[in-house]
């Protein structure tokens, strides 16, 4: 057995016989391709490579974590975006390719920036960055049109933007393909294109609506109830006060709730109580808010792994975070203030509950992988883009069924902008200190790297990335014509075009990946 090249792939564990050395080679090799828990593993010891037991497990669990993830995207995630973007006074256009787009990208961002250490990790970064734009800009903009109460009457300029700007980050990353080489000249490029766009954003912005937001707080909300965001209550309700443990119970199972949403949702709701400190939490309407203010930055800076998992570290974060809301509520400096701040701690929980649900979905989905011997970077670009789009799904589409149609589809594009300059800068970045430049895309220098006499080919991640670049572009001249003809209007008849256009290039990714070339 030649354990220098051994990987975690099914043909290579199955065909260690003894089971003390199977087990070790699993926790070895496969551990990395999970972040919760080493599917692998517990398929061979757990469930003793009883495939149909392992699938529906994951039938099972699956539709639970996709309700979770809308139940978090719908109830805290839009509605903090949504308040956001009016105590700042944010445009529709503006609040999509700037708050949304990052909350929708940090999954993104994150899942690029962990694959920049693996030797073929550009190849699987662009593959995923990709894949997610097709995904997001078929199924979650149709998601959009058909939560959307009508048709839906877009920027003309701002959806050419996104669109426009998208082909240019493909055409940048085609041209370093030739090349063979990214690194800091590549980050350089990109990053210097991305500054432009916000440029060009920020003038677009002010040339159509003349420097006025098109939100106005006194409209949005009650300005002269700002403190905690609470929503008044109907004269009978204010006529019977209740408690906080019935304010919390009725937070935690809503009427409308079904017995499965219940079920499923309860739980849920409850642990956000305490780690989502969103306005209209029964807690963060009291004196406890405090103490949830701290509890929600350190989950958020926890989930999100945005500094190293250190407890005391986490808590000196929460609690200046806590008293400094404090200081603003007795001084009484400015109301919004201490608002905005417990909106924005909310919004960065919420996204990280949100990235847990899809880093478990993308545990099952590397499994499906691992045991139907798909490439990784197919598998990146049609199932971990998907994952990680998830919540724009969901997201984007609660925005629009509340009225902001306009932001949740501008965001499906300015999200995945910021996912493709950010994220892939930052795969990048990490990959140049590692010295591993490498972006031969294309295999133009594999085949010197071989024996004359070898008769061997590129890796199929290879072929498939060039048919997922034309499948980018197909997709962006498919929208450009689709707006064309509909004058920049997102129609409910364009859902008809646009999920076969998805189905097709899932099914065709799928094929590519079992077939043995």
């Amino acid at each position: 057995m030649d354990f220098e090249n051994f990987s975690c792939a099914r043909d290579a564990i199955e065909s260690v016989s003894r089971a003390t050395q199977q087990n070790f080679l699993i926790r070895e090799y496969c551990s990395e391709k999970f972040s919760f828990s080493n599917m692998v593993d517990i398929y061979y010891r757990s469930f003793d490579e009883n495939a149909i037991l392992i699938f529906m497990v994951i039938l099972v669990i699956y539709p639970i974590l996709f309700m979770s993830i809308a139940t978090v995207a719908d109830k805290y995630l839009s509605s903090g975006m949504q308040d956001l973007a009016k105590r700042l006074r944010l445009s529709p256009t503006l609040a999509a390719v700037t708050l949304i787009a990052f909350a929708n990208g940090a999954p993104d961002v994150l899942a690029a920036f962990s694959s920049a250490g693996k030797d073929n990790g550009a190849y699987i970064s662009v593959g995923a960055l990709l894949g997610a734009f097709i995904f997001s800009s078929c199924l979650v903009v149709s998601n959009v049109a058909n939560a959307a109460r009508g048709d839906v009457r877009l920027p003309r300029r701002a959806v050419q933007k996104e669109l426009g700007f998208y082909a240019l980050a493909v055409v940048v990353i085609v041209i370093f393909g030739f090349i063979r080489q990214s690194g800091w000249p590549f980050v350089a490029v990109y990053l210097s294109l991305y500054v432009v766009y916000i440029g060009i954003t920020l003038y677009l912005e002010k040339t159509e609506t003349g420097g006025e937001s098109a939100y106005d707080l006194e409209q949005g909300m009650d300005s002269g109830d700002q403190t905690n965001g609470a929503e008044s209550l109907p004269s009978d309700e204010e006529e019977k006060p209740r408690s906080l443990v019935q304010k919390c119970f009725e937070e935690c199972v809503e009427p409308e709730d079904s017995m499965l949403d219940s079920i499923v949702g309860a739980p849920l709701k409850a642990l956000a109580l305490v780690t989502i400190s969103y306005l209209e939490n029964p807690l963060v309407q009291t004196p406890a808010k405090y103490p949830v203010l701290v509890l929600s930055t350190m989950f958020a800076l926890l989930s999100l792994e945005l500094i190293a998992p250190v407890w005391w570290v986490l808590l000196i974060i929460g609690s200046i975070v806590a008293i400094g809301v404090l200081i603003c509520d007795l001084l009484k400096v400015n109301e919004n203030i201490p608002a905005i701040i417990t909106e924005l701690i909310s919004v960065f929980a919420a996204i990280g509950w949100i990235k847990i649900f899809s880093t478990v979905i993308i545990d099952f989905i590397s499994f499906l992988a691992f045991y139907f011997n798909i490439d990784e970077v197919i598998l990146s670009s049609i199932l971990l883009s998907a994952g990680n789009t998830i919540g724009d799904f969901f997201g984007n589409g609660a925005l629009a069924a509340s009225g902001e149609e306009v932001m949740g589809a501008i965001a499906s594009y300015s999200g995945q902008i910021f996912n493709n300059f950010v994220g892939f800068s930052a795969s990048v970045i990490v990959g140049a200190l590692g010295s591993k430049t490498n972006f031969d895309i294309f295999a133009l220098n594999y085949y010197k790297n071989q024996a004359p006499d070898a008769h061997v080919k590129p890796p199929v991640g290879n072929y498939f990335l060039i048919a997922v670049i034309v499948c980018v572009f197909v997709v962006i001249g498919t929208k450009f014509a689709l707006f064309a003809h509909s004058d920049y209007v997102l129609k409910k008849s364009h859902v008809k075009i646009l999920v076969p256009i998805y189905a097709v290039f899932f099914v065709f990714s799928m094929v590519f990946g079992l077939i043995r070339f």
